[in-house]
């Protein structure tokens, strides 16, 4: 789908794939660049019930080849109702990332929307843990639809440490 790079390092591949009946146990992504560390991360996320001709209906990148303290994501405008917004964000050297306002909520909100359907909804709110940087605190608010009783969770979400 697309490629962004700078002068020496290649910043983030995107691509897309449909599944078909026989895949295989794992894919092997080379890198062919000129970059020296050969450095890389990846995911594979699946989603169901997309267009499998075109599953990708808007798509944009920013890249910040000489650093700096943010991230600004750049907007997309899509075209097909419903469309579900995707967003990667990395860095290459050693740090902390912190979400950007409303992305966890929306994400909370959209999973327990789809495999909670016994509530209702209150609040979604989430706020990195005072206590320990490397965690995101979300606060849920929800009513149990037959019952009408208000109920609250809070889950801390933990980043992996350094190694």
């Amino acid at each position: 789908m697309r490629v962004d790079a700078d002068n020496a390092h290649t910043i983030q591949g995107v691509f897309w794939k449909v599944r078909t009946a026989s895949e295989p146990a794992s894919y092997t992504f080379t890198n062919t660049t000129g970059d020296t560390n050969k450095e890389g991360s990846g995911a594979i996320t699946a989603y169901t019930g997309v267009d499998t001709v075109s599953p990708i209906d808007a798509h944009a990148a920013t890249t910040y080849p000489s650093g700096g303290t943010s991230i600004v994501g750049p907007s997309v405008t899509t075209t097909v109702p419903g469309t579900q917004l995707l967003t990667l964000v990395g860095q290459r050297s050693n740090g902390d990332l912190t979400p950007a306002a409303g992305m966890a909520e929306r994400y909370v909100r959209q999973a327990l929307g789809r495999w909670e359907p016994r509530i209702a909804i209150e609040s979604i709110t989430a706020a990195p843990d005072p206590d320990h940087p490397a965690a995101l605190l979300i606060d849920v608010r929800y009513r149990i639809k037959a019952t009408h009783s208000s109920r609250s969770l809070v889950f801390p979400f933990y980043l992996i440490p350094e190694e």
